[in-house]
Formats: C-alpha cells, structure tokens, sequence
C-alpha cells in the first residue's frame, strides 16, 4: 500500500459578499456593445452530468452521477458511453470527477473519480486508456482507494485536474464531518497530489503518515476549511481569502492557523 499524498496549497475562501453581511452586491453591469454573452447548447440528452474535461481533438468527455461517462463529438451526444462503471450514486456521490492526461493524444489516458460500492463506498480514482471512443476493455488501473464513507451523503468532493507541473491534482470532501479537514489520520477534507501513476511524488514533503499508509515519501497536505473542495460552489460569504504554503492548516471564518507546516526536508 502506498504512502499518501496530500496535495500543495490551496485552501480557499472564495469572496462571495461582503464580510459580515451587509447590503446585496448590486448586479453586473450589461456587458459593452459587441461584447454579449451567448449561451449555445453544445448537448442535450445528459442525464445528471456532474463533471467535463475536453480532449485535445475537440472530444467533451461528460461524467453522469449515475457511473456512465458520455461522448461529446462534433457537436453530437454519441450513443455509447466510453464507460460505464459500478458505482454509489446516492446523494453526491457517482462519477464526480474527469481529466485527461497532458499527453492524452499519445497515450489516450483518462482519469476517473467516483465513488465504488463496494466493499464500503468510497471514492476512487482510476485511469482509463481510450481506444477510439470507448474505453479500453480491462484497462482500468485504480491509482487510489479513499478512506470508507460514512452514511452522510454530501460533501463528497469530485474536483480532479492537473497541474502546470504535470501532478494530478484532486478534491476530496470532508464526508460531511468538519473535523476531518483538520485530521492527519484520514484523506477526507484534503487536496491530494499524485503522480499520473498514483504514486507519491517525490518532492513532497514529509509528514506523519495516516495509519495503513506506507511508504519513503510523505505526505503534502493542505487541509481546507469545511466545506470541502469541490466542483461546485461551496464556499461561505467571506471578503477573506486564505493561501496556505504546502503542508500548512488553513482554517475557517478568518482565524489564524492552528499549526504550523512540516519541517523542511533535508
């Protein structure tokens, strides 16, 4: 079993009102002659599409909660999904999250995240390899395994990206329990940093491992303020934003951090 991966920095509030309350933003100003905003249907047909990443080719890969991943090509809805997977869909869980590898057009990876059923749920990130439009069959490589869900239902997370450094960056909820975004004993409530190939990049830095984690690298951990990191919205009306250095708690509502980040590597 691999040792973890918390990710670098980035536990954000995200400017939604005035601090403290106050009177309502006053809305937008039109747009200047020339410049209107047109929305353009690009597909119809999705059932509970939760997530999107577009290949380099033009191709929009849609996730729907249900566990099937969609096609979007030229402009049309094909009428086989590139996979369809097992999964817990109740709540906000389900396919949740999708990217595609920087070189996807040479080697045809896609990563997944969604939550397995079995034999607890709990969210999973796997790779996939395409061929053509559809998955390759028995290509499935699961890179992570997260912590069992407890029977709360939101704050799942789903946010899966990569990073200008070539990492695999992803969000994981706090499983609808604020303390976990302050724990080292679990992955809940954290951004995770992985290599494409699921194992712990070699520039993070050391911290204690969860319990059942192994290996020589630790952790980069950046515990974000509850909610949880997510695809959608989430965050609280605060004029405040928090940036923490890797390996640094952030907190909720404005407070100081609680503790300091893992001494330098040697």
């Amino acid at each position: 079993m691999r040792e973890w991966i918390l990710l670098p920095a980035l536990a954000v509030l995200l400017a939604c009102g005035p601090k403290g309350g106050g009177p309502p933003a006053s809305p937008p100003p039109p747009p200047p002659p020339g410049g209107t905003f047109v929305v353009t249907p690009v597909a119809t047909g999705l059932a509970q599409p939760t997530a999107m990443a577009i290949a380099p080719d033009g191709r929009v890969f849609v996730c729907e909660q249900g566990g099937t991943l969609r096609v979007v090509k030229g402009g049309v809805l094909l009428p086989t999904p590139f996979v369809t997977l097992s999964v817990s869909a109740t709540g906000e869980r389900g396919l949740i999250g999708v990217t595609v590898d920087p070189a996807f057009a040479t080697n045809g990876f896609l990563y997944l995240h969604y939550t397995a059923p079995t034999p607890n749920p709990h969210n999973r990130i796997s790779r996939f390899t395409a061929t053509g439009d559809v998955a390759l069959a028995g290509s499935e490589t699961i890179l992570l395994d997260l912590d069992d869900l407890s029977t709360a239902t939101n704050h799942n997370g789903g946010a899966l990206h990569f990073g200008p450094d070539g990492k695999l960056y992803l969000g994981v909820g706090e499983n609808a329990n604020s303390g976990n975004a302050q724990l080292l004993t679990n992955l809940l409530g954290k951004v995770l940093r992985l290599n494409p190939d699921g194992s712990v990049p070699g520039d993070n830095p050391s911290w204690p491992r969860p319990p059942g984690r192994t290996g020589s690298s630790g952790p980069w951990v950046c515990e974000t303020p509850t909610p949880s990191p997510s695809s959608r919205a989430q965050a609280g009306c605060s004029s405040t934003m928090w940036a923490r250095a890797p390996g640094r708690r952030s907190t909720w509502g404005g407070r100081a951090p609680t503790m300091a980040g893992p001494p330098p590597r040697a």
